[in-house]
Protein backbone atom coordinates (compact mmCIF):
# COMPACT_ATOMS: atom_id res chain seq x y z
CA UNK A 1 0.00 0.00 0.00
CA UNK A 2 1.08 3.16 -0.83
CA UNK A 3 -0.17 6.64 0.28
CA UNK A 4 0.65 10.06 -1.47
CA UNK A 5 -0.71 13.25 -0.38
CA UNK A 6 0.20 16.86 -1.49
CA UNK A 7 -1.18 19.65 -0.38
CA UNK A 8 -0.72 23.75 -0.96
CA UNK A 9 -2.30 27.22 0.09
CA UNK A 10 -1.59 30.63 -0.77
CA UNK A 11 -3.24 33.79 0.62
CA UNK A 12 -2.98 37.24 -0.10
CA UNK A 13 -4.83 40.67 2.04
CA UNK A 14 -4.39 44.01 0.56
CA UNK A 15 -6.40 47.20 2.13
CA UNK A 16 -8.24 49.89 0.69
CA UNK A 17 -9.53 53.17 1.78
CA UNK A 18 -11.88 55.40 1.35
CA UNK A 19 -13.00 58.52 3.05
CA UNK A 20 -16.02 56.99 3.76
CA UNK A 21 -15.34 53.59 5.15
CA UNK A 22 -12.41 51.21 5.88
CA UNK A 23 -12.00 47.75 3.77
CA UNK A 24 -10.21 44.87 4.79
CA UNK A 25 -10.08 42.51 1.70
CA UNK A 26 -8.68 38.74 2.20
CA UNK A 27 -8.47 36.43 -0.72
CA UNK A 28 -7.07 33.41 -1.33
CA UNK A 29 -6.71 29.29 -2.26
CA UNK A 30 -6.11 25.78 -1.43
CA UNK A 31 -5.47 22.48 -2.97
CA UNK A 32 -4.78 18.89 -1.58
CA UNK A 33 -4.31 15.68 -3.69
CA UNK A 34 -4.21 12.26 -2.32
CA UNK A 35 -3.62 9.14 -3.68
CA UNK A 36 -4.23 5.69 -2.32
CA UNK A 37 -2.65 3.13 -4.29
CA UNK A 38 -2.29 -0.88 -3.79
CA UNK A 39 -0.66 -3.68 -5.42
CA UNK A 40 -1.72 -7.26 -4.92
CA UNK A 41 0.36 -10.33 -5.38
CA UNK A 42 -0.61 -13.38 -5.69
CA UNK A 43 1.03 -17.43 -6.12
CA UNK A 44 3.13 -19.47 -4.45
CA UNK A 45 6.41 -18.19 -3.00
CA UNK A 46 8.91 -20.78 -1.76
CA UNK A 47 9.78 -20.46 1.86
CA UNK A 48 13.33 -18.32 2.36
CA UNK A 49 16.56 -20.47 3.34
CA UNK A 50 17.96 -17.77 6.14
CA UNK A 51 20.82 -20.41 6.10
CA UNK A 52 21.66 -19.92 2.26
CA UNK A 53 22.17 -16.05 1.59
CA UNK A 54 21.39 -16.67 -2.19
CA UNK A 55 18.06 -17.06 -2.60
CA UNK A 56 17.38 -19.37 -5.38
CA UNK A 57 13.62 -20.82 -5.15
CA UNK A 58 10.73 -19.60 -7.05
CA UNK A 59 10.98 -16.01 -8.78
CA UNK A 60 8.16 -13.30 -6.67
CA UNK A 61 5.00 -13.10 -9.21
CA UNK A 62 4.86 -9.41 -10.53
CA UNK A 63 1.83 -7.39 -9.06
CA UNK A 64 -1.35 -8.79 -10.71
CA UNK A 65 -3.63 -5.95 -10.11
CA UNK A 66 -3.03 -2.46 -8.56
CA UNK A 67 -5.73 -0.22 -7.59
CA UNK A 68 -5.27 3.81 -7.50
CA UNK A 69 -7.95 5.61 -5.79
CA UNK A 70 -7.11 9.81 -6.04
CA UNK A 71 -9.18 12.44 -4.19
CA UNK A 72 -8.36 16.24 -5.23
CA UNK A 73 -9.97 19.34 -3.40
CA UNK A 74 -9.92 22.63 -4.27
CA UNK A 75 -11.30 26.02 -2.24
CA UNK A 76 -11.27 29.79 -3.22
CA UNK A 77 -12.33 32.21 -1.00
CA UNK A 78 -12.47 36.15 -0.51
CA UNK A 79 -13.99 38.00 2.67
CA UNK A 80 -14.81 41.57 3.13
CA UNK A 81 -14.31 43.29 6.52
CA UNK A 82 -16.05 46.87 6.25
CA UNK A 83 -15.87 49.56 9.19
CA UNK A 84 -19.55 50.87 8.82
CA UNK A 85 -18.16 53.22 12.09
CA UNK A 86 -15.99 53.25 14.56
CA UNK A 87 -17.76 50.39 16.60
CA UNK A 88 -19.64 48.47 14.25
CA UNK A 89 -17.88 45.96 11.39
CA UNK A 90 -19.28 44.23 8.77
CA UNK A 91 -17.52 40.72 7.54
CA UNK A 92 -19.01 39.56 4.29
CA UNK A 93 -17.54 36.57 2.61
CA UNK A 94 -17.31 33.47 -0.36
CA UNK A 95 -15.60 29.70 -0.72
CA UNK A 96 -16.25 27.82 -3.66
CA UNK A 97 -15.08 24.24 -3.18
CA UNK A 98 -14.89 21.70 -6.41
CA UNK A 99 -14.31 18.15 -4.96
CA UNK A 100 -12.81 15.52 -7.56
CA UNK A 101 -12.93 11.31 -6.20
CA UNK A 102 -11.64 9.00 -8.74
CA UNK A 103 -11.99 5.45 -6.99
CA UNK A 104 -10.36 2.62 -9.42
CA UNK A 105 -13.69 0.58 -9.55
CA UNK A 106 -16.20 -0.23 -12.19
CA UNK A 107 -18.60 -0.55 -9.25
CA UNK A 108 -18.40 3.26 -8.20
CA UNK A 109 -18.26 5.77 -10.77
CA UNK A 110 -15.95 8.74 -10.47
CA UNK A 111 -17.60 12.00 -8.49
CA UNK A 112 -17.28 15.66 -8.56
CA UNK A 113 -19.12 18.06 -7.01
CA UNK A 114 -18.69 21.81 -6.46
CA UNK A 115 -20.34 24.10 -3.67
CA UNK A 116 -20.57 27.71 -2.94
CA UNK A 117 -20.92 28.69 0.38
CA UNK A 118 -21.51 32.43 1.70
CA UNK A 119 -21.11 34.07 5.10
CA UNK A 120 -21.71 36.93 6.70
CA UNK A 121 -21.21 38.76 9.89
CA UNK A 122 -20.88 41.48 12.36
CA UNK A 123 -18.87 42.60 15.37
CA UNK A 124 -20.04 45.74 17.49
CA UNK A 125 -17.63 47.13 20.17
CA UNK A 126 -20.80 48.01 22.39
CA UNK A 127 -17.77 49.26 25.11
CA UNK A 128 -14.13 49.53 25.00
CA UNK A 129 -14.17 46.31 26.83
CA UNK A 130 -17.29 44.70 25.43
CA UNK A 131 -17.40 43.29 21.76
CA UNK A 132 -21.08 41.20 20.69
CA UNK A 133 -20.52 39.45 17.06
CA UNK A 134 -22.46 37.17 15.15
CA UNK A 135 -22.02 35.08 11.96
CA UNK A 136 -24.50 33.09 9.63
CA UNK A 137 -23.44 31.13 6.50
CA UNK A 138 -22.91 28.08 4.54
CA UNK A 139 -20.15 25.03 5.14
CA UNK A 140 -18.98 22.30 2.88
CA UNK A 141 -16.90 19.29 3.95
CA UNK A 142 -15.60 16.52 1.33
CA UNK A 143 -14.60 13.50 3.15
CA UNK A 144 -10.91 12.83 3.65
CA UNK A 145 -9.12 10.03 1.95
CA UNK A 146 -8.94 7.83 5.34
CA UNK A 147 -12.79 8.42 5.78
CA UNK A 148 -13.02 7.16 2.05
CA UNK A 149 -10.54 4.00 2.28
CA UNK A 150 -9.36 3.37 6.15
CA UNK A 151 -9.00 -0.31 6.51
CA UNK A 152 -6.87 -2.35 9.13
CA UNK A 153 -7.37 -3.40 12.77
CA UNK A 154 -6.90 -0.43 15.71
CA UNK A 155 -7.45 -0.27 18.95
CA UNK A 156 -6.30 -4.27 19.29
CA UNK A 157 -9.36 -6.14 17.69
CA UNK A 158 -11.42 -3.39 15.95
CA UNK A 159 -11.95 -3.81 12.49
CA UNK A 160 -12.27 -0.30 10.58
CA UNK A 161 -14.18 -0.75 7.34
CA UNK A 162 -14.21 1.52 4.17
CA UNK A 163 -16.54 3.74 2.96
CA UNK A 164 -15.87 4.78 -0.56
CA UNK A 165 -19.65 5.79 -1.19
CA UNK A 166 -19.13 8.76 1.32
CA UNK A 167 -21.35 11.68 0.55
CA UNK A 168 -19.43 15.87 0.86
CA UNK A 169 -20.71 17.04 4.20
CA UNK A 170 -23.38 20.08 3.72
CA UNK A 171 -24.28 22.85 6.52
CA UNK A 172 -26.10 25.89 7.37
CA UNK A 173 -24.89 27.22 10.36
CA UNK A 174 -25.38 30.28 13.25
CA UNK A 175 -23.03 31.51 16.29
CA UNK A 176 -23.13 34.62 18.19
CA UNK A 177 -21.13 35.55 21.09
CA UNK A 178 -19.76 37.87 23.55
CA UNK A 179 -15.57 39.06 24.33
CA UNK A 180 -14.56 41.07 27.05
CA UNK A 181 -11.50 42.59 27.58
CA UNK A 182 -9.93 44.12 30.51
CA UNK A 183 -6.57 45.29 31.83
CA UNK A 184 -4.70 46.53 34.94
CA UNK A 185 -7.12 44.12 37.01
CA UNK A 186 -5.33 43.47 39.80
CA UNK A 187 -1.90 44.52 38.64
CA UNK A 188 -0.23 46.87 36.39
CA UNK A 189 -0.22 45.26 32.87
CA UNK A 190 -2.54 42.03 33.44
CA UNK A 191 -5.06 41.48 31.31
CA UNK A 192 -8.12 39.29 32.01
CA UNK A 193 -10.31 38.12 28.27
CA UNK A 194 -13.74 36.56 28.60
CA UNK A 195 -14.84 34.45 26.02
CA UNK A 196 -18.85 33.27 25.89
CA UNK A 197 -20.09 31.74 22.38
CA UNK A 198 -23.32 29.92 21.16
CA UNK A 199 -23.30 27.99 18.02
CA UNK A 200 -26.46 26.07 16.39
CA UNK A 201 -25.64 24.22 12.70
CA UNK A 202 -27.99 21.77 10.54
CA UNK A 203 -25.88 19.22 8.33
CA UNK A 204 -27.09 17.54 5.65
CA UNK A 205 -25.33 13.68 4.84
CA UNK A 206 -23.24 14.43 8.04
CA UNK A 207 -20.10 12.55 8.73
CA UNK A 208 -19.67 10.55 11.31
CA UNK A 209 -18.78 7.23 12.59
CA UNK A 210 -20.71 3.83 12.84
CA UNK A 211 -19.19 1.64 15.49
CA UNK A 212 -20.99 -1.88 15.34
CA UNK A 213 -20.25 -4.31 18.85
CA UNK A 214 -18.54 -8.11 17.66
CA UNK A 215 -18.12 -11.37 19.68
CA UNK A 216 -14.52 -11.26 21.20
CA UNK A 217 -13.13 -14.54 22.17
CA UNK A 218 -12.17 -13.37 25.76
CA UNK A 219 -14.61 -12.15 28.70
CA UNK A 220 -14.70 -8.40 29.65
CA UNK A 221 -16.63 -5.41 30.30
CA UNK A 222 -19.26 -4.75 28.08
CA UNK A 223 -16.99 -2.36 26.23
CA UNK A 224 -14.87 -5.06 25.07
CA UNK A 225 -17.78 -5.85 22.71
CA UNK A 226 -16.92 -2.89 20.59
CA UNK A 227 -13.16 -3.42 20.96
CA UNK A 228 -13.86 -6.47 18.97
CA UNK A 229 -16.43 -4.96 16.50
CA UNK A 230 -16.17 -2.82 13.47
CA UNK A 231 -16.11 1.03 12.67
CA UNK A 232 -17.15 2.98 9.73
CA UNK A 233 -17.27 6.34 8.50
CA UNK A 234 -21.10 7.03 6.96
CA UNK A 235 -23.33 9.95 6.27
CA UNK A 236 -26.23 10.87 8.44
CA UNK A 237 -29.23 12.40 6.36
CA UNK A 238 -29.99 15.09 8.67
CA UNK A 239 -28.38 16.41 11.59
CA UNK A 240 -28.39 19.09 13.89
CA UNK A 241 -26.02 20.29 16.57
CA UNK A 242 -25.81 22.64 18.89
CA UNK A 243 -23.70 23.92 21.93
CA UNK A 244 -22.63 26.54 24.12
CA UNK A 245 -18.24 27.46 24.68
CA UNK A 246 -16.82 29.87 27.10
CA UNK A 247 -13.57 30.52 28.44
CA UNK A 248 -12.20 33.11 31.06
CA UNK A 249 -8.02 33.86 30.26
CA UNK A 250 -6.31 35.88 32.71
CA UNK A 251 -2.46 36.57 32.21
CA UNK A 252 -0.04 38.82 34.29
CA UNK A 253 3.84 38.97 34.34
CA UNK A 254 4.20 36.57 36.93
CA UNK A 255 1.38 33.89 36.44
CA UNK A 256 -1.50 33.09 34.14
CA UNK A 257 -4.63 30.94 34.85
CA UNK A 258 -6.93 29.89 32.09
CA UNK A 259 -11.04 28.41 32.90
CA UNK A 260 -13.01 27.21 29.87
CA UNK A 261 -15.74 24.66 29.64
CA UNK A 262 -18.38 23.21 26.64
CA UNK A 263 -21.40 21.91 26.71
CA UNK A 264 -22.25 20.63 23.37
CA UNK A 265 -25.29 18.48 21.53
CA UNK A 266 -26.19 16.76 19.01
CA UNK A 267 -29.12 14.75 17.48
CA UNK A 268 -29.72 12.67 14.12
CA UNK A 269 -33.19 14.43 13.21
CA UNK A 270 -33.60 11.37 10.50
CA UNK A 271 -33.91 8.99 13.13
CA UNK A 272 -34.57 11.15 16.07
CA UNK A 273 -31.72 10.31 18.31
CA UNK A 274 -28.38 11.21 19.95
CA UNK A 275 -25.24 11.20 17.96
CA UNK A 276 -22.70 8.85 19.74
CA UNK A 277 -19.59 10.68 18.76
CA UNK A 278 -20.80 13.98 20.01
CA UNK A 279 -17.97 14.76 23.31
CA UNK A 280 -18.97 14.61 27.10
CA UNK A 281 -19.57 18.05 28.76
CA UNK A 282 -16.41 19.26 30.18
CA UNK A 283 -14.34 21.49 32.24
CA UNK A 284 -10.43 22.49 31.70
CA UNK A 285 -8.42 24.42 34.31
CA UNK A 286 -5.13 25.81 33.83
CA UNK A 287 -2.56 27.61 36.27
CA UNK A 288 0.87 27.97 37.03
CA UNK A 289 3.66 31.12 37.17
CA UNK A 290 6.46 32.21 34.78
CA UNK A 291 10.02 33.64 35.18
CA UNK A 292 10.54 35.70 32.63
CA UNK A 293 13.96 36.30 33.06
CA UNK A 294 14.85 32.68 32.94
CA UNK A 295 12.59 31.90 29.62
CA UNK A 296 10.33 29.26 31.89
CA UNK A 297 6.76 28.94 32.69
CA UNK A 298 5.12 25.78 34.87
CA UNK A 299 1.55 24.85 35.69
CA UNK A 300 -0.77 22.44 36.24
CA UNK A 301 -4.14 21.14 33.85
CA UNK A 302 -7.40 19.64 35.60
CA UNK A 303 -9.95 18.57 33.22
CA UNK A 304 -13.14 17.23 34.27
CA UNK A 305 -15.43 15.45 31.93
CA UNK A 306 -19.17 14.39 32.71
CA UNK A 307 -21.11 11.09 31.91
CA UNK A 308 -21.87 11.32 28.22
CA UNK A 309 -25.08 9.40 28.34
CA UNK A 310 -26.60 10.42 25.21
CA UNK A 311 -26.40 8.01 22.62
CA UNK A 312 -28.56 6.40 19.84
CA UNK A 313 -31.10 3.79 20.84
CA UNK A 314 -29.08 0.30 21.04
CA UNK A 315 -26.07 1.56 21.73
CA UNK A 316 -25.99 1.32 25.39
CA UNK A 317 -22.22 -0.03 25.18
CA UNK A 318 -21.18 3.37 24.01
CA UNK A 319 -21.82 5.26 27.17
CA UNK A 320 -18.92 6.74 28.96
CA UNK A 321 -18.42 7.56 32.98
CA UNK A 322 -17.16 10.84 34.13
CA UNK A 323 -13.20 11.35 34.73
CA UNK A 324 -11.11 13.69 36.38
CA UNK A 325 -7.48 13.68 35.46
CA UNK A 326 -4.76 16.28 36.47
CA UNK A 327 -1.22 16.98 34.82
CA UNK A 328 2.13 18.94 35.24
CA UNK A 329 3.88 20.85 32.82
CA UNK A 330 6.86 22.81 32.18
CA UNK A 331 8.30 24.63 29.48
CA UNK A 332 12.01 26.66 28.66
CA UNK A 333 13.18 27.99 25.55
CA UNK A 334 16.05 30.35 24.43
CA UNK A 335 15.57 32.87 22.53
CA UNK A 336 18.59 33.61 19.55
CA UNK A 337 19.62 37.20 18.49
CA UNK A 338 19.51 37.22 14.64
CA UNK A 339 21.48 39.85 12.81
CA UNK A 340 20.19 41.99 10.11
CA UNK A 341 21.89 40.08 7.72
CA UNK A 342 19.47 36.91 8.83
CA UNK A 343 16.12 38.75 9.00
Amino acid sequence: MEILFFNSAAHQVGCFFDQLVKLALLGGFDFSRSVDRYDYYFGAVAPLNINNVVYTGATLPAPYQRTEQSLQQMGVYLQDQVAITDTLTVIGGVRYDSFWHNPDSAALPNRREDAISPRVGAIWQALPWLAIYGNAGLGFRAPTMTELYVTGTHFAFNTFVPNPDLEPERSKGYEAGVRLAFEDVAAKGDRLNVSVAFHDTYYKNFITLDIQPGLCPFPGPPLIDLICGTTTPVNLDRAHIWGIEAEARYDMRYAFATLGGSLIRGRDTSADTWIDTIPADKIVATYGFKLPEWDFLAGVRHEKAFRQDRIARGSAQLETDGYFITGIFALIWTARKTSPEER
